[in-house]
């Protein structure tokens, strides 16, 4: 039933990742070619101090040190191996090895992808280094770093036939392949795991009945997620709400993939309890930290050039990305986190709040359900290798058969 839109869904994913590329394409060269090239656009990244990789700051509320980036990124990495949108995507090919030669093979689209973003973040910078659109004094009008690209577009490229439109709509795709995704897992998920699963193997509806439910579920949760940005709105950034959302949901769902694979003591009812309470957990502490955390000040810009010959351009010390006085933008974030203090720490932490809390309360509450009864024998398929070898050399109490020796058999 769902392999018609697991095909829409891929075909429209790589027409978006087209043009994305494209996008990205198009405005590194025009960026390029207004700063002066590769050298220059690193040149201005150095002189500024946007070349610092070695910041080993140990604070948590500043997000973009070595370590925290480190984790960060190693969080990233893990929790959306246990994304349905990735878990989907490497069930529906023919076989396993495929299936492992697709993820290895990703690697690479998204490195170029990672590689084309953050270029483009260093060549906008060595254009506006000497202006910060976002001062007042640049006659601008721009209230957050999100805004720099479409302006970029829509004031440079406006020369160019059609790649305004191009650009415009690569970001747009950028957006439209998660949006696609989601719908289509989520209604698989809600259809497969809880429709299917709540009848008999007589009292199932037909195909045409799930195919008719799938599809209004599509629509409800899209209507849902258009809810969800007027909430995003409250974000600093795409980036932060990309985070901390993607947190939410998959720094749990991560630590019930680790308590399956990784412990033969789980089971059902406390891995849900666990699920439930970081769920709880981690929404707080994603919200609570967005609206009421730190505001971070990223590095300063020269501004000698917005508005020549009227003040004087001020000279920084470059430094890592500090935070504000009182680390705050209002006293109602003061009074938060004076009885929050877990509203300091940096969102990108998200994650692995989630996991961790996950892993403690679900395998804490199997093991007291276990006291009550019997576990239950685990199949050692579904055991990570180096569990299941370790395990494989102590016998179950199920696996042990007494099987008579030859003398006594052959006396009886």
């Amino acid at each position: 039933m769902m392999h018609g839109g697991l095909k829409a869904v891929m075909w429209a994913d790589v027409f978006q990742a087209v043009m994305m590329y494209a996008c990205l394409i198009a405005l590194l060269s025009q960026c390029l070619y207004e700063a002066g090239g590769f050298k220059e656009v690193y040149r201005a990244a150095y002189d500024g101090g946007r070349m610092d990789f070695f910041n080993f700051t140990g604070d948590f509320r500043i997000p973009y040190t070595f370590w925290n980036s480190l984790s960060y990124g190693v969080q990233f990495g893990v929790a959306h191996c246990v994304n349905q949108f990735e878990v989907q995507r490497l069930l529906a090919v023919r076989n396993l090895k495929i299936s492992q030669s697709a993820a290895l093979w990703s690697s690479i689209p998204s490195f170029v992808m990672a590689f084309l973003t953050t270029t483009v973040g260093l060549a906008l910078y060595a254009v506006f280094r000497n202006c910060d659109p976002l001062n007042e004094k640049s006659g601008i009008g721009l209230t957050k770093a999100d805004q720099v690209v479409p302006y970029y577009i829509v004031s440079r490229l406006i020369g160019y036939p059609g790649l305004v439109g191009l650009c415009i709509s690569g970001i747009l795709c950028a957006s439209l392949s998660s949006l696609s995704s989601a719908l289509n897992s989520l209604s698989t998920v809600f259809v497969e795991d809880f429709v299917n699963a709540s009848f008999t193997k007589r009292s199932k509806p037909s195909a045409l009945k799930l195919n008719i439910l799938a599809k209004a579920l599509v629509i409800m949760h899209g209507i849902a997620i258009i809810g969800l940005t007027f909430m995003t709105s409250r974000f600093k950034s795409v980036l932060q709400a990309v985070v901390v959302l993607d947190g939410m949901v998959l720094g749990p769902s991560l630590g019930v993939y680790i308590l399956g694979v990784f412990t033969k003591r789980s089971n059902e009812l406390g891995v849900l309890i666990g699920l439930t309470t970081a769920a709880f957990f981690s929404i707080w502490f994603g919200l609570g930290t967005s609206l009421f955390g730190n505001t971070y000040e990223g590095l300063p810009f020269h501004n000698k050039d917005c508005i020549p010959n009227q003040w004087n351009a001020t000279v920084y010390s470059y430094s890592s990305p500090y935070l504000k006085s009182e680390t705050t933008n209002s006293t109602l974030s003061v009074d938060m986190k004076r009885y929050f203090p877990m509203y300091g720490i940096s969102y990108i932490w998200t994650y692995c709040i989630g996991a961790a809390l996950t892993i403690i309360i679900g395998y804490t509450a199997s093991r007291i359900i276990d006291c009550q009864k019997k576990p239950a024998p685990v199949d050692p398929k579904l055991l990570c290798p180096l569990v299941k070898s370790r395990h494989s050399q102590i016998p179950e109490e199920h696996d042990i058969i007494l099987k008579p020796s030859g003398r006594s058999s052959t006396s009886s």
